[in-house]
């Protein structure tokens, strides 16, 4: 095994002959002689991970997220080989990246203003978010939302505990041969890491939340200093560094708007032409109609709806933008709480029920005021349809009951609302024509 490691490093670097104390301490040699070694410096740098800068919590769109290095990288799964781009702060602490596509290598410039723009920021603190485009009647919108990554899922290995790689005689090249990675691997396991470091030690474990990058390649710190993970090998797919940059990009995040609020936005929008939809509609009653009971009713209730979404629709925004820029924080919670808010069934159930006696009136004044009129058959038509409203009311009171009984027996159970829903769609489809 030494013999080899010293040949490696004879033929390799032409060190010369080496002491046992000098084959220890193989960092220094690397980078005392090697051509290449103000490049290789440089690329081992990540302050945040050695314990030099502290990760920067970022927010979704009040700065300027920059980068000092840039990452080209390919992906090969059975379907084909993809490329993306890396952009990592090795300062503060988070890394962005564009999805791999198939094709020519990218160009790893972030351009907000293409119509097909998508970037994903992670951070070490925990914060992470997916920027985007989007378009809706035409116009052209950023947004963004928190996707809700944790730091420990940012990881080399989905394991949750540290994994011991033992180093192989196996290398391989790569940045058109200035770095020569050992590949490293987990006993009893096919995947290969190939790993470049000021020091290669035998055995390496990687600390936990100490990795910045994706796709298992980036910058991982270990108990024997920082390495670079050029690649990842054998895993369900292939993943290599092809570039690595250091650069001045930074990337304005103001523009866009946190979805998570956005949603809120467009809702009480929506809710305010409904406000401006029922006062309109209320003017156009006639008190002498023979159902302008039941139409005030209808609206004075639709009113008391609108009114009550806005005040919880302006609550849930509220609290959306509080959890915005939270390590950790999820849009699961945001988006429940839009959900139940946009989705309360009692309401829906209510306004049916309404609606429903609204059609029921309407016949009934077909029969009281034109019944001379009506022949036999359309007098029955009329009243089988009355008969048939009567009957679509009663499945909706019924259910209007059933959701009570599961509310009282199920009010923690998650999937309450889509069960709700779903038996609330088979009532919406009136069989009365």
């Amino acid at each position: 095994m030494k013999k080899l490691v010293l040949a490696f490093l004879l033929v390799g670097f032409g060190l010369g002959e080496l002491t046992a104390q000098d084959r220890e301490r193989r960092d220094s040699l690397v980078f005392t002689d090697h051509p290449h070694r103000p490049f290789l410096l440089s690329i081992l740098e990540a302050p945040v991970l050695e314990g030099m800068s502290e990760p920067r919590i970022i927010l979704p769109n009040v700065q300027l997220l920059c980068y000092d290095k840039t990452i080209t990288f390919k992906v090969t799964t059975p379907s084909g080989e993809s490329q993306g781009c890396l952009f990592i702060d090795t300062e503060g602490g988070f890394m962005s990246f564009i999805p791999p596509k198939p094709g020519e290598s990218p160009d790893c410039t972030i351009k907000p203003e293409d119509e097909d723009f998508d970037l994903t920021v992670m951070g070490l603190a925990g914060n992470s978010y997916h920027y985007f485009n989007y378009r809706n009647n035409g116009t052209l919108y950023h947004g963004v939302t928190n996707s809700g990554i944790e730091t420990t899922q940012i990881s080399y290995t989905h394991s949750p505990e540290p994994i011991e790689l033992r180093r192989t005689e196996m290398t391989k090249e790569f940045l058109g041969g200035k770095v020569k990675a050992f590949a490293y691997k987990v006993t009893d396991r096919t995947e290969l890491w190939y790993l470049f470091g000021k020091e290669l030690p035998d055995k390496v474990n990687f600390a936990p939340k100490k990795y910045l990058g994706n796709f298992g390649i980036g910058y991982q710190q270990a108990e024997g200093g920082l390495f670079l993970i050029l690649e990842v090998e054998g895993s369900p797919y292939d993943a290599q560094i092809v570039d690595i940059r250091d650069v001045q990009n930074c990337f304005d995040s103001r523009p866009f708007k946190p979805m998570e609020t956005e949603i809120f936005e467009r809702a009480l929008e929506s809710n305010e032409r409904e406000k401006q939809k029922i006062e309109r509609q209320a003017q156009k009653i006639n008190s002498e109609d023979y159902c302008a009971g039941i139409k005030e009713r209808n609206l004075q209730f639709k009113r008391e709806v609108a009114e009550r979404k806005d005040g919880q629709l302006r609550a849930g925004q509220s609290s959306a933008q509080s959890r915005l820029g939270q390590p950790n924080q999820q849009s699961a919670a945001t988006y429940q709480g839009f959900s139940q808010t946009m989705f309360n069934f009692d309401d829906m159930i209510q306004e049916s029920i309404y609606d429903i006696e609204l059609r029921i009136c309407e016949q009934e004044r077909m029969l009281t005021f034109q019944g001379n009129a009506n022949s036999p058959s359309t007098v029955q038509r009329i009243r089988a349809k009355i008969e048939c409203l009567e009957q679509e009311k009663q499945g909706q009171i019924n259910m209007k009951e059933q959701f009570a009984q599961m509310d009282a027996a199920n009010s923690n159970d998650p999937q309450l609302p889509y069960k709700k829903l779903q038996q609330l769609s088979s009532l919406q489809r009136s069989r009365c024509n």
